[in-house]
């Protein structure tokens, strides 16, 4: 379990597993064909409650030199990928 955000209480700790399907369900995919590019966008990725955001990957708690992505999204098959932040 993580503290990824400002909340305390029975609000301070999340399994990885259940935020990761948290964020993944707030996100939404489209595949424009023929040219096979994929578009992927995200709602906020805040905490609803302290407002604080959250990581997009961390640090294994259990191996520290393993870093955990929480966003899916699948590998582009060409040699690069762009990332855009609209806030």
């Amino acid at each position: 379990m993580i503290s990824p955000c400002k909340c305390d209480g029975t609000m301070k700790f999340i399994h990885i597993e259940c935020l990761r399907e948290w964020l993944n369900s707030k996100s939404s995919f489209k595949e424009s064909s023929p040219s096979g590019v994929k578009t992927y966008c995200w709602k906020a990725l805040e905490c609803e409650l302290c407002k604080v955001r959250f990581p997009d990957r961390l640090a294994s708690p259990t191996e520290p030199d393993k870093i955990i992505n929480l966003l899916h999204f699948d590998n582009p098959e060409s040699d690069f990928l762009v990332l855009e932040s609209v806030t």
